[in-house]
């Protein structure tokens, strides 16, 4: 059990301390993370469960909080989320509220131990909470980029891609070689490869190879 808490923690603490940072929001949802920490936390919260006698009152206390504290306060969470526009691209930074809101919501998540009517309820939900953790911050994700769609819409579809590769022909015609650009389209500035303001902006594409990471 230390070693789950310790990394539920780990995650936890890495989540918490991207929240403050200035990030490009995906033109798509992009829930790849959330969904693995649900299965993870699924997979320890069902380990834990037929490992310990866990009555249908713990079950309901732990999945009010899934659905109060992850869920609610994961949406409500996501509406004081900063997002605006800078350097044709759509960015996104929490604020104090919303460092505020993720400990309220983590405090939910273990009041439900109050409620729980076994003595090991604290474990219960040491073991629920990567679960919780990947449901809040999936719906935080999910409504952030429903909230930017209007703002990418109104920059165009050449908005935030800022790497194509071509194929072309050295000199003299010796060869091809790759040759890569920055598409900034015809209506914006240069996405913000080093602008001293964004400290943590990913390459969004709309591939399925998830985004990479900007320098």
């Amino acid at each position: 059990m230390f070693f789950t808490v310790a990394f539920d923690v780990l995650i936890l603490a890495y989540i918490l301390s991207r929240q403050v940072r200035i990030r490009a929001v995906p033109r798509q949802p992009r829930l790849q993370l959330s969904v693995i920490l649900g299965i993870i936390g699924l997979i320890q919260f069902a380990d834990y469960a037929g490992s310990h006698h866990i009555t249908q009152t713990d079950y309901a206390w732990v999945f009010g909080t899934l659905i109060i504290g992850a869920g609610l306060l994961g949406a409500i969470r996501a509406l004081t989320v900063k997002i605006w526009v800078m350097n044709n691209w759509v960015v996104r930074q929490g604020t104090p509220v919303t460092m505020v809101l993720w400990l309220v919501s983590i405090a939910a998540h273990f009041l439900s131990e109050v409620g729980a009517s076994h003595s090991g309820a604290g474990n219960l939900e040491a073991s629920s909470l990567l679960l919780y953790i990947g449901v809040t911050f999936g719906l935080q994700n999910y409504v952030v980029h429903r909230r930017a769609l209007p703002l990418w819409d109104s920059l165009g579809p050449q908005a935030g891609r800022p790497i194509t590769i071509n194929f072309g022909q050295g000199p003299g015609n010796a060869g091809a070689f790759f040759t890569t650009f920055r598409n900034f389209g015809t209506d914006g500035p240069p996405p913000p490869y080093n602008d001293p303001n964004i400290i943590d902006v990913e390459e969004v594409t709309d591939d399925d190879d998830g985004p990479g990471q900007l320098h």
